[in-house]
């Protein structure tokens, strides 16, 4: 393979590796975003739970 055949070829890797990360910063994002609200609800649900309880306490 010739100088220039190979650094056609590793432009094109290089390419292809630079495109195939941007998508995997959205899902990260993403991921995140979910993974936030399922904490916000989890916190929900323990205050709810809490103050029920403590409601049954104080009656």
């Amino acid at each position: 393979m010739s100088q220039k055949d190979n650094s056609i070829l590793q432009e094109h890797i290089q390419e292809k590796l630079k495109n195939r990360r941007k998508p995997l910063k959205r899902e990260k994002q993403e991921f995140s975003i979910i993974a936030a609200f399922g904490a916000i609800l989890f916190l929900i649900t323990v205050i709810v739970t809490l103050v029920m309880q403590l409601g049954h306490f104080f009656k």
